[in-house]
C-alpha cells in the first residue's frame, strides 16, 4: 500500500508539472472550442440544420459546372424568361406606356379613356380580354361579393369617395375611421363568440392578419425569455406562415398531414413537437390546400395544458361557419374553445366586403399589446402604431363596416349557405368521375381532387380551355376549387363537372397529349432537384409584372396565339367618345347604362358607368 501511494503520488506530480507547462495551451483550446460549440449552436438555430444547406450548396456548386450544366440552366432560364414575358404581355403593345410624369396635369376625358382603354381593351385594341370572367365564376376564389345588388355598390362607392384619403394612423383627424375600426372588430369578436377581454384590429387582409399574430407571440416569446421560438404548424398551414417565420426568425416545426391523417393535422404529432421553445400552435378552419378542418378542440386543449398559444386561422371560415344551418354538426373552433388565444378572419372573403380587409382577434389586451410597436426614444416624437403597418388606407376600414352592416347576417347567413352547398354538391359529383379521389373531407368552402388515372394539370388546362380556372396542388399533386357565393349561379356545378368528364376522357384517349399552363409549369418544377431554381422562375414571374412590355411583339400575326385585333385607333376613338359623351351628359344612371349596353366597344357596361359617374 506504501509503495502504491508513493507511485500514485508521483503520476500526480507529474501530472500538475504537466497541466502547469502546457495551461495556455489547454486554455486556449478549451476556449476555441467553447466558441466553435457556441457558433454552431447559434448557426443552426439562426440558419436551419446542417445537412439542408450542405445540399442547397452541393446544388449551388453543380449549377457553376461550366459548359453543359450552367449553360442548359441558362438555356432553360433564357426560355422560361420568354415564356413568362409572353403570358404576362401577350395582348400588350409597347406604344403609348406612360413613363414619365406629365409637366402638366391631365384633362379627366383623357384619364378616363386611358382608363377605359387598360381595363377594357387590354392596351392593344383587342375585343378578346386576357382576363377571365370572373364574374361568371370563372375562377377559384379571388372575387366573393357579387356585385348584382346595385344599391350596395352605390353605398360602397360613396362611403369610399367620403373616406378615400383618411388615414387612421391621425386618430385626432379622423375620429370617424377609428369609431368605424373599433366597430367592425367588436361585430367580429362577437360573431365568434368572445368574450369582454377579447380584442383585436383591423388589417389590410389575411396575410398580415396572420403576420400580426405571429409577431405578437414572437414577442410574448422573447418577453418569456425564450430566445429561439418555435412554431408549430402544419403543412396545409397558408404560406403567410412561413413568410411569418421568415421575417421574425421563427422556426418552423412542420407536422405533415397526409391521406393517412385525413389531410388534417394529428393533434398527437403537435403534442410530442411542443418543446421549451414553443411560441405557438396553429390550426387552419378550413386550410387553403384541401379545404379540410383541423380539430381546433384538440388542438386547443394540448395549447391550454402546455401553456402555448394556439391561433386559429379562419380567415377562409370565419364568415362562413358562423352561418351554417344549426342543424349542421360544425365543431366549435372559435373563443368557446379554451385554449383558443387568437382568430385571423377575413372579412374581404366570405364578409363579402371589398377588398383588401381583415380581422385578427386575441383572447385579451395583453396578447395584443405584443402586436403593438412603440418607439418612445425616436427623435420625431413619441411613435407608435396598433399593426405593422403605418399609415393605412382609412377607406377600406370604412367599406368594410359599411359593407357588414347594409349586408347583416340575413345576407351574409344567404350568401354562406349557397356557398356550403355548393362545395357539398361538387364534392359528391366529381367524387363519381373516373379516377377521381377526394384529397380529405371538405364541405366549408374548398374542394380538392387528384385523379389516378390522369395528369391533374393537363386536366386543369383542359378546363380551363372550357372557361374554367382551378387552382393547382403540388407534394402531392392535385387540384382544387374554392367556391365563392359567384358559383351558386344556375347550371354552374353541372357545366364544370362535365368539362372535367370531357377532359378525363380525353387524356384517357390521349395519355400522351401536351399541353400548355400548369401541366407544363408544375411539371416541370415538381421534378426539379434544385428548388432555388424554381425560385428563380417565380422571382422572373414577379419582376415581369414590374416590367414594360418589350418594344417587339412575340407573337406573329396570324398565329393561334396572336389575339384578334381592332384598328387601335379606331378603338381608343371610340373610346373616347364614349367618355366625352358620358362625362358631359347629366341622364338618369338607369339611361346611362341602356346607353352604354348599346356601345359594342365597351364590355361591363355597369361598372363603366359607375366609374364615370
Amino acid at each position: 500500500l506504501r509503495m502504491s501511494a508513493e507511485l500514485f503520488s508521483e503520476r500526480l506530480q507529474q501530472l500538475d508539472a504537466l497541466v502547469h507547462e502546457h495551461s495556455w495551451k489547454v486554455l486556449g483550446m478549451s476556449v476555441i472550442v467553447s466558441i466553435l460549440t457556441v457558433v454552431a449552436f447559434f448557426d443552426y438555430k439562426l440558419r436551419g440544420p446542417l445537412h439542408w444547406r450542405a445540399i442547397r450548396f452541393t446544388m449551388h456548386c453543380i449549377k457553376k459546372i461550366p459548359i453543359y450544366v450552367k449553360g442548359r440552366i441558362e438555356e432553360e432560364m433564357m426560355s422560361a424568361n420568354i415564356e413568362i414575358v409572353q403570358s404576362v404581355h401577350h395582348q400588350d403593345t409597347a406604344a403609348d406606356w406612360i413613363r414619365t410624369l406629365p409637366e402638366k396635369g391631365r384633362d379627366a376625358l383623357a384619364i378616363v379613356t386611358d382608363l377605359l382603354k387598360y381595363s377594357r381593351l387590354q392596351n392593344s385594341g383587342s375585343l378578346e380580354r386576357a382576363k377571365p370572367n370572373y364574374m361568371e365564376g370563372a375562377v377559384s376564389g379571388a372575387v366573393f361579393n357579387t356585385e348584382k345588388n346595385e344599391e350596395e355598390q352605390l353605398v360602397t362607392k360613396t362611403v369610399f369617395g367620403l373616406t378615400a384619403y383618411s388615414n387612421p394612423l391621425w386618430p385626432a383627424i379622423f375620429p370617424e375611421i377609428r369609431r368605424m375600426e373599433a366597430e367592425v372588430v367588436e361585430m367580429t369578436k362577437n360573431l365568434l363568440h368572445g368574450g369582454p377581454q377579447v380584442c383585436g384590429t383591423m388589417t389590410s387582409g389575411g396575410s398580415m392578419s396572420i403576420l400580426q399574430a405571429c409577431l405578437a407571440y414572437r414577442n410574448r416569446a422573447f418577453d418569456m425569455g425564450i430566445n429561439f421560438p418555435e412554431m408549430i404548424m402544419p403543412n396545409s398551414a397558408h404560406a403567410a406562415f412561413y413568410k411569418a417565420a421568415e421575417m421574425f426568425r421563427i422556426k418552423i416545426v412542420e407536422i405533415k398531414v397526409t391521406s393517412a391523417t385525413g389531410y388534417v393535422v394529428d393533434p398527437k404529432q403537435v403534442k410530442a413537437a411542443i418543446t421549451s421553445n414553443s411560441c405557438m400552435i396553429v390550426g387552419s378552419v378550413p386550410n387553403y390546400p384541401y379545404g379540410t378542418t383541423d380539430d381546433i378542440e384538440a388542438l386547443g386543449e394540448i395549447g391550454l395544458k402546455s401553456g402555448v398559444p394556439l391561433h386559429v386561422d379562419a380567415c377562409c371560415g370565419g364568415f362562413l361557419i358562423p352561418f351554417f344551418d344549426q342543424g349542421d354538426a360544425v365543431p366549435a373552433f372559435d373563443f368557446r374553445v379554451p385554449g383558443v388565444s387568437s382568430i385571423s378572419a377575413d372579412t374581404h372573403k366570405y364578409g363579402l366586403a371589398p377588398k383588401g380587409s381583415s380581422v385578427i382577434l386575441y383572447k385579451d389586451k395583453e396578447t395584443r399589446a405584443f402586436g403593438f410597436y412603440q418607439n418612445v426614444d425616436w427623435t420625431g416624437g413619441i411613435y407608435a402604431s396598433p399593426t405593422i403597418e403605418g399609415s393605412r388606407n382609412g377607406s377600406a376600414i370604412a367599406v368594410t363596416w359599411a359593407s357588414l352592416l347594409y349586408n347583416g347576417k340575413e345576407t351574409l347567413r344567404r350568401s354562406a349557405q349557397t356557398v356550403r352547398s355548393v362545395t357539398r354538391d361538387l364534392r359528391e359529383k366529381i367524387g363519381q368521375l373516373e379516377g377521381m379521389e377526394m384529397m380529405g373531407y371538405g364541405d366549408v368552402c374548398i374542394v380538392a381532387w387528384t385523379n389516378t388515372k390522369v395528369c391533374d394539370y393537363k386536366l386543369l388546362d383542359l378546363v380551363e380551355q372550357k372557361g374554367f380556372i382551378l387552382s393547382a396542388l403540388q407534394f402531392p399533386k392535385g387540384a382544387h376549387l374554392m367556391v365563392t357565393p359567384l358559383h351558386g349561379a344556375p347550371g354552374y356545378v353541372d357545366n364544370l363537372v362535365a368539362a372535367l368528364r370531357e377532359g378525363i376522357k380525353t387524356l384517357l384517349d390521349e395519355p400522351q397529349l401536351k399541353t400548355d399552363g400548369a401541366a407544363a409549369m408544375y411539371g416541370m418544377t415538381i421534378a426539379c432537384p434544385d428548388r432555388t431554381l424554381v425560385t428563380d422562375v417565380a422571382n422572373i414571374y414577379l419582376k415581369t409584372l414590374y416590367e414594360f412590355p418589350p418594344e417587339t411583339s412575340s407573337y406573329k400575326q396570324g398565329s393561334k396565339n396572336a389575339p384578334k385585333r381592332l384598328d387601335p385607333e379606331q378603338a381608343i376613338e371610340d373610346l373616347r367618345k364614349s367618355a366625352r359623351q358620358l362625362m358631359s351628359e347629366s341622364i338618369s344612371e338607369k339611361a346611362l347604362t341602356s346607353h352604354l349596353r348599346k356601345d359594342t366597344s365597351i364590355d361591363h357596361a355597369d361598372e363603366a358607368t359607375a366609374l364615370l359617374q
